[in-house]
């Protein structure tokens, strides 16, 4: 049994999480022998520090993959990309929404890989501000609103922020898509392998190293 900690800041915050799961594992279970088990864990910056995961593997994304993987030095933590179409997804929808003004787009450098390729298919101006272990949320949003960003993207705590400044806000979505091809960028065959084969390969390829 493979037990798998969904790190996430709120229950649902990956929209059917467990189905996709599921029906995934149960479409390959013919060519995985391996056994599984996924539990949602709630994260956040007041029990980073306190919380205890007990799992073979971590599956998250954004600040939380780069906090939890200095943090949990025996768990090997899995990171869920959010892939450039899910961004580009949001800025269209923050156009229709919020019109053609200055975006700023606030999130872990892992998520922020290709943004300066995505402004120019914006309609709207875009800046990029990185957070940092230290959960800078706030002071970013403050520097965002400075620098003449009307909206702000991001996720849930830098969304909470914009919220309680007054400032227009859409949050980053995981993607179905992102994440079932979780855990990130593989080569060769492994990149061929289905979403439980490829967390299992991970387990016993990162646990042991």
């Amino acid at each position: 049994m493979i037990k798998i900690a969904l790190a996430v800041p709120y229950k649902g915050f990956i929209e059917n999480a467990y189905q996709i799961f599921r029906q995934h594992n149960e479409f390959y279970r013919a060519v995985d022998q391996e056994n599984y088990e996924m539990e949602e864990v709630i994260v956040t910056s007041e029990n980073v520090n306190q919380i205890k995961i007990e799992a073979d593997i971590v599956l998250t994304r954004g600040l939380l993959a780069e906090i939890l993987a200095s943090l949990s030095k025996n768990i090997p933590v899995v990171e869920i990309t959010v892939p450039a179409a899910d961004i580009l997804r949001t800025i269209r929808n923050c156009v229709e929404h919020y019109g053609k003004q200055k975006i700023g787009i606030i999130a872990a450098g892992n998520m922020l890989d290709g943004i300066t390729e995505l402004s120019d298919l914006s309609e709207a101006p875009i800046s990029t501000f990185v957070l940092t272990p230290d959960w800078n949320n706030e002071m970013l949003v403050k520097r965002a609103v400075s620098e003449g960003c009307k909206v702000i993207l991001g996720g849930v705590n830098t969304c909470r922020y914009a919220a309680e400044n007054h400032v227009s806000f859409m949050m980053i979505q995981t993607s179905q898509e992102a994440f079932s091809n979780a855990p990130g960028p593989f080569s060769g065959r492994n990149r061929r392998k289905p979403f439980a084969c490829r967390l299992c390969w991970t387990y016993h390829t990162m646990a042991y190293c």
